[in-house]
Parts: C-alpha cells; sequence; structure tokens
C-alpha cells in the first residue's frame, strides 16, 4: 500500500489487498436478493418499467441527478421500497460514502482476485502479447503526460486508495458492533459500486454507470436500488452509521 495510508489499520490494509472484484452481473444476483435472470425476469422487469414511469421517483432521481445526496439517494431507496413491496423501512441496509470523482472508485487495481464475466473469452498468447505491447505503449504515454494530467492522476490514486479505506474502516466498524457481513455503496456523480465484507472475505463489484448515454437511469441502478430496498432492515448497519 502506499506510504500515505500508513497510519491504516495493517490487518485492514492485507484485508483489502486479497479482496474479490467482481462483475455487477454477478455481484447483485450474488450478494443482494435479485434473481440471477433479473433482466429477463417477469417481476423485475415490471418492477423497473413501473418505477421508470412513477413521477414521484422522476422527480426525485433527476433532483439527484442535479445534486447527489445521501437524503435524496434515500428518498430514491424509499421510493422503490415503497413500489415494490409496499414496506417502510427507517435504516439504510447499508452504509454509504461518496466519491467527488468517478475516479475515486476502485478499479480493482492491485486485487489479488478478479473475476472474469462469463462470456468473456480466455486470452490466447497473441492476446498476452498485444496487452504486453499496450502496456508498454501505456507506459510510454505515461512519461509523456503533461505535468498537471499527472498531478491530477497520482491525486486521483491517492484519494481511490482513500475511499478504499474509508468504506473498509465503516465495515470493520459494523462487524464489529453488529454483524456476521457489512453491505455498503459507494457513489460517484455518474457511477454506483456496491460493496460487501465479511470476517473472511471483502467483495468488491465493478462499478456500474447510474446514467446511459442519453442521461437516463440505466437498468442496472434501477435493479440495484431494488436488490437494497429487499435487504431486511438492520441485517448489515447500525443505525450511527445508516443516518450519515
Amino acid at each position: 500500500m502506499d506510504s500515505r495510508n500508513s497510519d491504516y489499520d495493517p490487518q485492514l490494509a492485507a484485508a483489502l489487498e486479497d479482496r474479490i472484484f467482481v462483475p455487477a452481473e454477478q455481484f447483485l444476483p450474488t450478494l443482494l436478493p435479485l434473481p440471477a435472470d433479473w433482466r429477463t425476469n417477469t417481476t423485475v422487469r415490471g418492477q423497473i418499467d413501473a418505477i421508470r414511469r412513477d413521477s414521484i421517483f422522476q422527480l426525485i432521481s433527476n433532483e439527484y441527478l442535479g445534486a447527489s445526496s445521501s437524503r435524496l439517494y434515500d428518498s430514491m431507496r424509499l421510493r422503490v421500497l415503497d413500489l415494490t413491496s409496499g414496506a417502510k423501512m427507517s435504516v439504510r441496509p447499508h452504509f454509504l460514502e461518496y466519491a467527488i470523482r468517478d475516479e475515486w472508485l476502485d478499479d480493482a487495481r492491485g486485487a489479488k482476485y478478479r473475476l472474469l464475466p462469463k462470456e468473456a473469452p480466455r486470452p490466447t498468447e497473441g492476446d498476452a502479447q498485444d496487452k504486453d505491447q499496450d502496456r508498454k505503449e501505456d507506459a510510454a504515454d505515461d512519461i509523456t503526460m503533461e505535468e498537471e494530467e499527472a498531478d491530477t492522476y497520482c491525486d486521483d490514486l491517492y484519494e481511490r486508495r482513500k475511499m478504499m479505506f474509508q468504506c473498509g474502516e465503516k465495515a470493520m466498524t459494523v462487524l464489529a458492533r453488529l454483524s456476521s457481513h457489512s453491505l455498503g455503496l459507494l457513489l460517484s456523480p455518474k457511477k454506483a459500486q456496491p460493496l460487501y465484507y465479511d470476517r473472511s472475505a471483502i467483495v468488491i463489484c465493478e462499478a456500474l454507470n447510474i446514467v446511459d448515454k442519453q442521461g437516463q437511469l440505466t437498468d442496472i441502478f434501477i435493479a440495484m436500488l431494488i436488490g437494497f430496498s429487499a435487504v431486511p432492515e438492520r441485517s448489515g448497519i447500525p443505525s450511527f452509521l445508516s443516518a450519515e
């Protein structure tokens, strides 16, 4: 880990090095209460379509996209809960953290374990050579970076690692006080990254897009809201963190 993170708990630092990085299509149905076929599942598709059409959700989500905040996120989540089950939940079942830049979300850099999408072909020897050449070209590009761009790049690396530790510390607090596991969500202006922690593993979801190229909320973000809304209250977050 970076020397600037030397003040962090060394056990947490080691755990973060061993984190498992998985695609969103695997994280959501595995660690949230969503069916594996949520994209084609009649019930879930109906819920997504109903949420999109709901005028109250539209107002809240448009406001969120203009100025994201924990209050507006919770308003979206609670509206989804009301539309999908009618249940009331005062406590958020996961902790929430914000990054002001998309580049501060975990990109699997340094992770020992990374699961590839099932449809991804196995790399061939030629692919490996191409990737090696790409790395050499990337390294050459790095050398020729403008000073300002290089500073921003280094700042992003530092802030990304800082966010990893902040989320990890919140999760460790949950595990120490309450639960066998902890769910989290790291949000940035255009990305969302669900997180899972227990005493044996840290699982990081590949960041998913909140909006598409047309500026509309993506199906996968709405599905994530449905999944988090279906998590039982107080299943993985104490109230003093959920209120943040």
